[in-house]
């Protein structure tokens, strides 16, 4: 009951700035502006993840072949396994991407190579 009150009060006040023609431009860019600043932070979020996701793949290529290099006959051993996590390291810094946890591991048996990261934004975890 106290809902439809409320409802009915909000559409009579819309409906009064939807009639008046004078001073309706402020609200108008406000409600705009709100809208583009949410787009433009989107887009500067989605950006800077695909970049994050690029440099993570690149530095997965690159710990894989560092890694298979030095495969001997022992197979991926320890020695490979330091190396392939050595090349991981150097070719993505978490702090610079602002990202925490990222990893490089093996799995087995199926000797399927994964890495994580997860982006965090500055602005609100500061």
């Amino acid at each position: 009951m106290f809902a439809g009150k409320h409802l009915k009060g909000i559409i009579a006040i819309l409906s009064v700035l939807y009639r008046a023609r004078a001073g309706n431009v402020l609200p108008l860019v406000a409600g705009t502006m709100i809208v583009a600043a949410a787009l433009v932070g989107g887009g500067v979020d989605m950006g800077r993840a695909y970049l994050v996701k690029s440099r993570l793949q690149a530095a997965c290529d690159a710990a894989v072949l560092a890694g298979r290099r030095t495969v001997t006959s022992n197979g991926y051993d320890t020695t490979a396994q330091g190396e392939a996590t050595t090349y991981f390291g150097t070719n993505f810094d978490a702090s610079q991407f602002a990202a925490r946890d990222a990893s490089f591991r093996r799995q087995l048996p199926t000797a399927a190579i994964r890495s994580t990261a997860r982006p965090r934004l500055r602005s609100i975890q500061r």
